[in-house]
């Protein structure tokens, strides 16, 4: 998983997430959707903590 972090403006901040498979001795290794439930977990947790820190 790679994080991007752009700063748009003084209180903008743009965060992008790139997460792409990975494969065992050249197969494929499948994921049945974990990637996308861990990329929403990240940006949970992360719209959580920037809440209670803007509080």
């Amino acid at each position: 998983m790679t994080v991007y972090v752009q700063k748009l403006a003084d209180d903008k901040t743009q965060v992008d997430m790139q997460s792409s498979l990975s494969g065992f001795n050249g197969v494929l290794t499948l994921d049945y959707g974990q990637n996308k439930r861990n990329i929403a977990r990240f940006f949970e947790e992360l719209d959580r903590t920037l809440a209670t820190i803007q509080q």
